[in-house]
Order: C-alpha cells, then sequence, then structure tokens
C-alpha cells in the first residue's frame, strides 16, 4: 500500500498528527467503536501506515484514510476497507477532528480479453497504455489467464469512492471512445468494480445518469465483484 499524499494550502502534517492521535485516543465515538474489533497496520518501524491524505475533495478539509483489519481474526494479513478521519477546520480555523467512519475499499477498472487479439494488438487499436496485461495460459493469481487480457486501471492504489473513481475512469476513456467502441465485436470489454465494504454499514450502490451514459456510449460491459465483511461494530466504552 502506497502512501498517496494531496497537498493544497493545508499543513499535512498537523493533519497527520491530529488524525493519528485520534487513532490512539479518539474523541468519535464511531472511531472508538470502529476500533474495538479492528486494528490498523503499521509498517516494519512501527509506525501506523497513512495510505492517503485527501485534502482536495472538500475546502479546509482533509480525509485521512487508515486501512483496517480484523482484529478478532488471528491470521488476518489483508485489508478489506479504510477507517477515514475527517479533519475540518471550526470557527476558530482551527484544525479539528470533524468525524470518523469506515469507507470501502474500491477498485474500477476497464478490462479487454480476447482469444485473437495480443495484450500489444489492442494497446496499438485503442493508443492507450495498459497498467496490466497477460497473454492467454499465463500464470495468475491461483490459475492461468484464460484469455488475452489488457487492463486499465489508472488509480489501482488510491482510496476513493465508488462514484468518484467511475469518473476519474470514464474521463481517462473518453478520449479513446472511439477506438474502443471499434474493437472487433468477439472481444470482452468490461468496466470491472471491485467493491469490498464493511458489513455492518454495507448500502447501496448508486451511479448518477451521466455515468450510466459515458458507459452505454462505449458499449461496454460492467461487472459487479462485491464484498460484505468485517466483525461487529463494537460499543466504544472505555
Amino acid at each position: 500500500m502506497s502512501k498517496i499524499t494531496e497537498r493544497i494550502n493545508m499543513n499535512i502534517k498537523k493533519i497527520t498528527s491530529i488524525a493519528l492521535n485520534e487513532t490512539k485516543n479518539p474523541e468519535c465515538l464511531t472511531t472508538k467503536q470502529i476500533l474495538t474489533n479492528h486494528t490498523l497496520f503499521k509498517n516494519k518501524q512501527g509506525k501506523i501506515i497513512i495510505s492517503r491524505i485527501d485534502d482536495f475533495r472538500e475546502k479546509d478539509a482533509a480525509y485521512v484514510y487508515f486501512p483496517l483489519k480484523d482484529k478478532t481474526k488471528r491470521k488476518a494479513k489483508d485489508f478489506y476497507y479504510y477507517l477515514v478521519i475527517v479533519i475540518r477546520k471550526n470557527e476558530r480555523y482551527l484544525l479539528k477532528v470533524s468525524a470518523s467512519y469506515i469507507e470501502s475499499d474500491v477498485r474500477v477498472y476497464l478490462s479487454i480479453k480476447s482469444d485473437y487479439l495480443t495484450p500489444e494488438e489492442i494497446t496499438s487499436r485503442l493508443q492507450l497504455t495498459p497498467t496490466r496485461i497477460g497473454r492467454k495460459g499465463e500464470a495468475w493469481g491461483k490459475g492461468k489467464y484464460p484469455k488475452n487480457t489488457w487492463c486499465f486501471e489508472p488509480q489501482k492504489d488510491v482510496p476513493e469512492t465508488l462514484e468518484r473513481k467511475m469518473y476519474h475512469l470514464l474521463d481517462k476513456l473518453t478520449p479513446f471512445e472511439t477506438n474502443i467502441v471499434n474493437l472487433p465485436n468477439n472481444v470482452d470489454k468490461c468496466i470491472n468494480i471491485y467493491y469490498s465494504g464493511y458489513s455492518e454499514w454495507m448500502s447501496q450502490v448508486y451511479f448518477d445518469y451521466l455515468i450510466l451514459h459515458k458507459i452505454s456510449s462505449l458499449k461496454v460491459g460492467l461487472w459487479f465483484d462485491l464484498y460484505a465483511c468485517g466483525p461487529e461494530l463494537g460499543e466504544g466504552d472505555d
């Protein structure tokens, strides 16, 4: 998990310090409840990992992302979602913890699969550089690629909401719309969504008409891979 920090006119060091202090001495009941049955990831030096500080989303605010794992599972190594601590400037323009919540881990990418076109041929037709390719029969995870595979995922390691990731991907693909549409009919074209959420707070998935229109214009399918996981929400009592 790479650390991704976005900067504007806010004090990143101060934001980091306030967010870390909230994980150690929570002021928000929600933070207490979440950390009752979850634990934060630490690096080899024993420091808590921050995956992202997003201070573009809202004026005078920052969203600090901490990957979470299930404290109740002894061998839990992978994270499934994030603790997000929101820091805003109060009426005296001082940075303070304003809220906390869990945000799902989301991946959104375009995949193109073919028995006939190689990844290089797909790249040539699209004039777009992939972020991952695989050739039919090559090892992939515990199995093998069933077809030649071409993928474009511009925000793989960036924690973000599903809607914002969809908009980002579709904006990146729009200049190549004609090339995507003109791929042969025997090619599988699909926008893939991996969504791993906290089972206690799973809610609806919503796309506005602009997103649906953009997907339709590309003439691609839509594939959801949904996971609900995690322990019960704690009481948060001292």
